[in-house]
């Protein structure tokens, strides 16, 4: 008697206490909302500075087309072709609005991604947790060969390509721009797989949400 009495006291301990161990404290819980909720607004300032620079590029080309745009040191080149002219100014301007948003698309997503990879670390990760780190991974290595390859790549044929049109050497800059729309298409591809992985990363954190 004296035996299953203590057994039933030890069994109602060991009931009383398995919910404790089993639910996640609150600070845990808490700090992990924080956690998503910092990843979530990251992503989404990540996927929209990469839209920026194609949002400024399909702006602005199309309309320096259709406008008389001037830049100093350019006169010759513009006055002998239009519309190549136009374009190699418009060029200037979206060129600097991907070199800003490169750089800081560089800082968000190594935050980004290191508090994806934590979060996948997690005991309880699912699936999509690792799906999500490894397009994650994928958008991030699509930056760093567009920052640290296609963009230099890009510098050095724009430079020699404006250089030439500066100094009024018509033909030798016409001859230059086919490396420079190369090096252009290639540092397009790199922010297209960008795009494309982070909206899986946007996905598949909306389907866990739903789950």
């Amino acid at each position: 008697m004296a035996h299953d009495a203590v057994a039933n006291e030890r069994h109602a301990r060991l009931s009383a206490n398995q919910p404790l161990s089993n639910a996640r404290s609150p600070s845990r819980s808490t700090l992990g909302t924080v956690v998503a909720a910092v990843t979530l607004i990251l992503l989404a300032l990540w996927l929209a500075l990469v839209l920026a620079g194609a949002i400024a590029a399909t702006t602005i080309f199309p309309t320096a087309r259709e406008t008389p745009l001037s830049l100093e040191g350019f006169e010759t080149f513009v006055q002998a072709d239009a519309t190549q002219g136009r374009m190699l100014i418009a060029g200037v301007l979206v060129q600097s609005v991907f070199v800003f948003t490169a750089q800081a698309r560089l800082w968000i997503a190594l935050v980004a991604v290191s508090l994806i990879m934590v979060s996948a670390r997690r005991k309880d990760c699912r699936r999509t947790d690792h799906l999500r780190l490894g397009a994650s991974v994928i958008a991030l290595i699509a930056l760093l060969f567009g920052v640290f390859w296609a963009q230099p790549q890009f510098a050095v044929e724009e430079t020699a390509y404006r250089n030439a049109a500066r100094d009024g050497q018509l033909e030798v800059a016409r001859a230059l721009k086919p490396a420079v729309d190369a090096a252009h298409s290639n540092a397009s591809r790199l922010a297209s797989v960008e795009v494309i992985a982070l909206l899986v990363v946007l996905v598949t954190i909306g389907g866990t949400r739903r789950d």
